[in-house]
């Protein structure tokens, strides 16, 4: 089993989607890459923000370290945004060397959850056309790549889903996610209440294990999961078992 830790950043993400649910108080408190000074046992590592990456080159360069020490590293990274080629070359070296040393290698995911309102919803990132190009890119550098369908958001029509999946055919491996949702925000009010049912849970990899509410939707996310599976693709529900699965079949 993997053991997986998120490193916090210091800059806030600058994406602004309109449905974040995560609050910055919980993530500042964590512990920085540092902390593996006192865990050398950590394998996938998970930044909270990957625009930290680029804006603090420090990150990087402790990235290198740990790939050099740790027996196993495998990084993961998704994002709504196109990775400039300066910064894309500096994780494919970094990617090279953890597979030619047989250590693991860096997932990159593009994340989706609407093709036609992005500007509505996801005001700070990269447009749908963008995105396909990018991954593209992504797969000619011979990166690990995936679609972060996270979260399914209960308003979007099933069928632009499954236009989402079909426009990345070349993709199999898929991740799916309930949408968490503040209940204090003005999406909250618009989209979700008194529209959608609600369960709650605790954020186990966060040390303060924050109770998050979600909306609960699993025949929604069976329907989503059983087309990406009739197109030959890999369904996973947690970050954790995406990476298992690419190392299964790599």
């Amino acid at each position: 089993m993997l053991t997986r830790v998120l490193f916090s950043g210091k800059n806030q993400c600058p994406a602004n989607c309109a449905y974040c649910f995560a609050k910055w108080e919980n993530y500042t408190p964590q512990p920085t890459i540092d902390f593996w000074h006192d865990n050398e046992m950590a394998e996938v590592v998970y930044p909270c923000c990957d625009s930290d990456i680029e804006q603090n080159g420090t990150v990087l360069s402790n990235l290198w370290e740990k790939a050099k020490t740790l027996q196993k590293l495998y990084i993961s990274i998704s994002t709504k945004r196109s990775i400039n080629d300066t910064t894309l070359k500096l994780y494919k070296k970094l990617d090279q060397f953890l597979q030619d040393n047989k250590k693991g290698f860096i997932k990159i995911g593009v994340s989706l959850t609407t093709k036609y309102r992005i500007a509505e919803i996801e005001p700070g990132t990269a447009g749908y056309d963008e995105r396909r190009l990018f991954f593209g890119k992504l797969q000619n550098y011979g990166f690990h790549t995936a679609i972060i369908f996270k979260p399914i958001l209960p308003f979007i029509d099933l069928n632009e889903y499954k236009e989402m999946i079909h426009d990345y055919s070349g993709c199999n491996y898929f991740l799916l996610g309930n949408l968490y949702v503040d209940e204090e925000t003005e999406f909250y009010r618009v989209f979700i209440k008194n529209k959608c049912v609600l369960e709650s849970c605790a954020v186990s990899w966060l040390p303060r294990h924050p109770i998050w509410k979600y909306v609960e939707q699993p025949a929604r996310l069976k329907h989503i999961e059983e087309y990406i599976n009739s197109c030959n693709g890999y369904v996973f529900f947690s970050d954790i078992d995406l990476i298992e699965g690419m190392i299964k079949r790599s």
